[in-house]
């Protein structure tokens, strides 16, 4: 599997030497790094990150003058038999000119990294947001959204560095179809047609979703962070979580996480559960929930999941959640000997910057070594007769059962 992950994120020449991708130089070491050159080639501009982004082109032309007309000059006549010599002035009318020119070219030099909903998806959240990753930055990205009967959607498109967002005024009609369409010039657009799911999102008694548990397939979400390494990622996820719902009246909900043993149908009671800190159910049946850490597990690897926000919707039949979404920091360096054996600290983040992402300060002060995991579209199904059982790291270690 190691063997794997580091085909994926280098590519070597011919002779061994590495080979950078657009934007990337080779810092001396065979590592590719983000070029940072003051000078971009024709037809980009430099971000506020060293970063080279395209710019319209612009045309090129030649002025030609045209039509008849006369200038000053001298008129000297010598008689060698007399001689006498005389010279002569004249003026006259310059003919008009014409500008002329032929349009520049700019060759596109972007992508789409990922993409969400996927181009033929079913079952897609009513509230989704639509989005696409990019390559580097394109100030002249939108996206637009319509169904396909060519009825235009209201809603508003916005641009965050690489990635560019639509977000819809209201909720998608269910069972409708949908094309959105990534304009970013001077790339050809992009379109992907996808279908929105049954379910009409109508509120429902919170009350009946008390003591109710949903696991959460995360292998099986939409990956669009980390970039380059999203779907491996959650292919190594080892710890199945699952959602406990507490409810204390009609609008009023808890939730409690925890994970899965190895049938996957039962609470893993040997791992500690988290009571996620903050909840929103006012949009019911639409939950926002936060918490400050969730610990987990990669491929044998602990791994804390920092400032995570979770969100979906509860189906009308209260047979599963549509449309969650995880979105959280976490520090790399406890990933290195998975995915970069032998690396140092920031072997995951040089690795990272040849996709064009580059690690942030952790919150702790830890380092710059932190990058952000976005999973959406995430399977979340009932299991019927399970109420989760909230479990303390106290109550753990004095649990004879989990030595």
């Amino acid at each position: 599997m190691r063997t794997v992950i580091l085909s994926l994120l280098l590519a070597c020449g011919p002779d061994g030497e590495t080979v950078c991708g657009e934007g990337f130089v080779d810092d001396g070491t065979g590592t590719c790094v983000p070029e940072e050159s003051a000078d971009c080639p024709t037809g980009f501009a430099m971000t506020s990150d060293g970063l080279c982004i395209e710019v319209p082109g612009a045309g090129t032309g030649t002025n030609t003058p045209t039509g008849p007309g006369t200038g000053t000059g001298t008129d000297t006549d010598t008689d060698t038999n007399t001689t006498t010599s005389g010279t002569g002035t004249g003026t006259g009318t310059g003919g008009s000119g014409s500008t002329t020119g032929t349009g520049g070219t700019t060759t596109c030099t972007n992508g789409v990294v990922s993409q969400s909903p996927l181009d033929g998806a079913v079952d897609v959240f009513y509230g989704t947001t639509v989005e696409y990753r990019l390559e580097r930055e394109s100030a002249a990205a939108s996206i637009s959204l319509e169904t396909t009967s060519g009825v235009p959607v209201a809603g508003t498109s916005s641009i965050d560095g690489a990635i560019v967002t639509f977000e819809t005024d209201a909720p998608l009609e269910p069972s409708e179809s949908y094309t959105a369409r990534l304009d970013y010039p001077p790339c050809s657009p992009v379109e992907s047609t996808w279908t929105v799911g049954d379910d009409a999102g109508g509120s429902i008694d919170a009350r009946s979703l008390d003591g109710r548990t949903y696991a959460m397939d995360l292998a099986a979400g939409s990956w669009l962070e980390p970039v380059g390494l999203g779907d491996l990622f959650g292919a190594l996820l080892t710890d199945t979580p699952l959602l406990g719902v507490q409810a204390s009246g009609p609008d009023d909900i808890g939730l409690i996480l925890a994970w899965a043993d190895a049938s996957g149908g039962a609470q893993d009671l040997c791992l500690p559960t988290t009571e996620l800190d903050s909840v929103d159910f006012s949009d019911n049946p639409i939950f926002w929930a936060e918490t400050s850490r969730i610990d987990m597990n990669v491929d044998g690897f602990d791994l804390a999941l920092d400032d995570a926000d979770l969100s979906g919707a509860f189906t009308e039949d209260l047979s599963a959640a549509v449309g969650v979404s995880l979105v959280a920091d976490f520090d790399s360096r406890p990933l290195v000997d998975l995915i970069a054996p032998g690396g140092g600290d920031d072997a995951i983040c040089i690795l990272m910057a040849t996709f064009g992402v580059s690690c942030v300060e952790c919150e702790d002060g830890a380092g710059p070594y932190c990058l952000t995991m976005r999973v959406q579209e995430v399977p979340t199904g009932e299991i019927p007769r399970l109420t989760l059982e909230p479990r303390s790291p106290a109550e753990i270690a004095g649990d004879p059962l989990c030595d």
